[in-house]
């Protein structure tokens, strides 16, 4: 299990450095890090090796995961890694028993890895990738002021504006106002959220919204928690590569961000706009 522990934290520390993309370069090194070592305390052999052959299997059964997961999502995908596994058992001289066994070992780990990352690592990932994106925010924001002066500070100020706190007197979350529209944390009063694409979502009368870590937004959920695999993100004006300047909503189901069909997407195709003020 080593693998599966190797591709959280190589994930985490990824979506820290490069985003997303890093998330995911980062999981399949430390995946294969993480499952070398654990094959040599187990099994021993030579380390270097061991990590080799892994990244190697994996750079090989890449196509055959892919096409699982675009046919079928994430069932596919362990389909896929199955099917490569106990061709690849063959191809080198192996019995259709060990073909078998190799089927199973893999759907086995791959099951057992998917289940671990939609309860536990991928919120641990998702984490990194939210503290990425505050320090990117940040980063655009400051860059923008140096290169593109009072015109670029003002559309900042626009942004900040836009976007307001909201606290009762004795100084409890209450919800956030973006461009004049106001979202409770407590849901049972009734809140919509309304996309530029027509769509308006009512966010569930039973879940509770807390203010986003990087406080630019509110994140709605049953359990009210931040770790939640099932959330709404409602986030203000940004600014930067992908511009909304009406802010964004996130739909997350299972850990996994939802495009407009919703299925995981890439985060460009997972952030929604919102409606700009004045048009019902």
């Amino acid at each position: 299990m080593g693998g599966i522990g190797g591709g959280t934290a190589g994930g985490f520390i990824g979506g820290l450095i490069g985003g997303p993309p890093g998330a995911f370069i980062g999981a399949i090194i430390g995946a294969n890090i993480g499952a070398g070592i654990g094959q040599t305390i187990e099994h021993g052999g030579n380390l270097g090796v061991n990590i080799g052959n892994n990244f190697l299997q994996t750079i090989q059964s890449a196509p055959f995961v892919a096409a699982g997961f675009a046919i079928g999502g994430p069932p596919g995908a362990i389909a896929g890694a199955v099917l490569y596994n106990a061709g690849y058992t063959l191809a080198s001289g192996g019995s259709f028993e060990d073909a078998a066994i190799a089927g199973i070992v893999t759907a086995s780990y791959s099951t057992a890895g998917y289940a671990y990352y939609k309860t536990v690592g991928g919120a641990i990932v998702n984490k990194g990738l939210e503290i990425h994106e505050s320090q990117q925010q940040i980063k655009v924001q400051a860059q923008l002021k140096v290169d593109k002066g009072s015109q670029v500070a003002s559309q900042s100020r626009t942004a900040e504006t836009d976007f307001t706190i909201a606290y009762d007197e004795n100084g409890n979350f209450k919800g956030v106002i973006i461009k004049d529209r106001y979202y409770s944390d407590n849901p049972s009063e009734g809140v919509k959220i309304r996309l530029a694409d027509g769509r308006i979502v009512d966010v569930p009368r039973n879940w509770k919204g807390i203010l986003a870590e990087n406080e630019r937004g509110v994140v709605y959920s049953k359990s009210g928690t931040l770790m939640d695999p099932n959330s709404i993100r409602v986030s203000g004006p940004k600014f930067g590569k992908y511009e909304y300047p009406n802010g964004y909503v996130r739909f997350t189901e299972g850990n996994q961000p939802l495009d407009i069909y919703g299925k995981p997407n890439l985060p460009e195709n997972t952030h929604h706009h919102l409606l700009e003020t004045g048009l019902e």
